[in-house]
């Protein structure tokens, strides 16, 4: 027996194959496996910040809207329009 191969049981019980089929250590691949978790949480953390601030958005959007339309209400009424509407005489 050659003494390369004496060495190569030992050798395959520290090494695996990789997903993309190449081999390495387990302790890289398992490091890889902690990395690899690590970012799917982190992903998951991210989308959940994203849907948060996009909820935020929308309602600050709705609310300049509407503070928008009572604005323009508002300037009506300033003109005299609002209180004829309300049976009370314009002052312009």
């Amino acid at each position: 027996m050659v003494k390369g191969g004496q060495n190569l049981p030992a050798n395959l019980e520290r090494h695996c194959l990789s997903p993309d089929g190449s081999l390495i250590s387990k302790s890289a691949y398992y490091d890889l496996q902690l990395a690899r978790e690590e970012m799917s949480r982190e992903r998951l953390r991210y989308l959940e910040a994203m849907a948060i601030y996009c909820e935020a958005i929308a309602m600050v959007e709705e609310y300049q809207q509407a503070v928008s339309v009572a604005n323009l209400g508002g300037i009506r009424d300033t003109q005299g329009e609002g209180h004829e509407t309300l049976g009370t005489p314009s002052t312009s």
